[in-house]
């Protein structure tokens, strides 16, 4: 980012991440929420997994073996 940030900018920024750390607090007091939230992240990984190519043999290298 280019340049110095307004004091207004700033005060909106910090009234911004106060407020997502409450709904983060507020979020993990919930207890049937963030069973919810652990499946979705569960899921989520699995489908990142299969993009990556987790679970896939790793490629040999034609180089002298250590």
């Amino acid at each position: 980012m280019a340049g110095k940030i307004s004091a207004d900018e700033r005060k909106w920024r910090a009234q911004s991440a106060l407020e997502t750390l409450t709904r983060a607090q507020d979020i993990q007091k919930d207890r049937s929420l963030m069973a919810d939230v652990r499946k979705h992240a569960a899921a989520q990984a699995a489908t990142l997994n299969k993009v990556a190519g987790a679970g896939r043999p790793a490629a040999r290298s034609k180089g002298k073996k250590s």
